[in-house]
């Protein structure tokens, strides 16, 4: 059972992603207190959880909910990209265990649901370590240290509700395909098909964001859970549900810290 805390986090994010609460809206620890029938150091905490994955912005005193410029999501849609094009590149030229782990990954898991799917977006944070080198990887590190959580959920949104969808699958698959021929441009090919094919719909979601877009059934059920980073460490609220870290596959929690460069693990 989801905590309160949990409760009110999946709710304001909502609020936020769907434009009920707009881009520079003031949000003060009293009211969400009030609003969410918490205490002022459990909001405090709530929206400083927020705040933390790019939701919201923080100043010495207040909070109001993030606005990202085309400049800005573009800068870490191509900043993701290259690092995918790294460790996609270093996948295919690493020992045939790593490349099948993977593929049992996109096959087994993220080939199983429907990419409208809450369990698809958690399924992809996972392919996404797994590519970049396992959960405590330098790449996993840095890409969480540059690009907020909130992007990655963007990125998943983008390629759900774009008129071709499911670009990630289709990029996963041609990896796979290209892989035995250990070709690292083909490689990084493979990476395009996602990143270029979400680049339109991410930047719609944007034009959308203050012109109150449907926020019917698909976008409740798409918001329901609290996904851990890329590094596998909770929100800053608490544990990830149990559910979540099910999805954590063994060669992924497992694997030993990687460098940047083309070494195994």
């Amino acid at each position: 059972m989801a905590s309160e805390l949990e409760e009110a986090y999946v709710s304001l994010r909502w609020k936020i992603l769907y434009g009920e609460l707009p881009p520079g809206h003031a949000i003060t620890v009293k009211c969400t207190a009030e609003n969410h029938d918490l205490g002022e150091r459990k909001s405090r905490l709530l929206l400083n959880a927020l705040a933390a994955d790019g939701y919201l912005y923080k100043t010495r005193f207040s909070f109001s909910v993030a606005m990202f410029s085309h400049d800005q999501i573009e800068e870490w849609r191509q900043l993701l990209c290259a690092f995918m094009e790294i460790g996609a590149g270093r996948l295919v030229l690493e020992p045939a265990e790593r490349l099948e782990a993977f593929r049992r990954h996109v096959e087994e898991t993220l080939g199983q649901w429907d990419i409208k799917e809450e369990r698809f977006y958690l399924a992809a944070l996972t392919l996404c370590a797994l590519l970049l080198g396992g959960q405590k990887s330098a790449l996993s590190r840095l890409a969480g240290q540059l690009l907020p959580q909130v992007f990655f959920r963007l990125l998943w949104l983008a390629d759900s509700q774009s008129p071709d969808g499911g670009f990630l699958l289709e990029a996963s698959r041609k990896l796979i395909e290209v892989a035995p021929k250990r070709s690292v441009k083909e490689a990084k090919a493979a990476c395009g098909i996602y990143f270029d094919g979400i680049a339109d719909s991410l930047h719609a979601q944007l034009d959308l964001r203050n012109q109150s877009p449907d926020a019917g059934e698909f976008s409740k059920k798409a918001n329901q859970l609290i996904e851990p980073r890329l590094t596998g460490h909770a929100n800053v609220i608490g544990t990830p549900m149990h559910a979540v870290r099910q999805l954590l596959i063994p060669e992924l929690r497992d694997a030993p810290p990687a460098s940047l460069n083309f070494a195994v693990d």
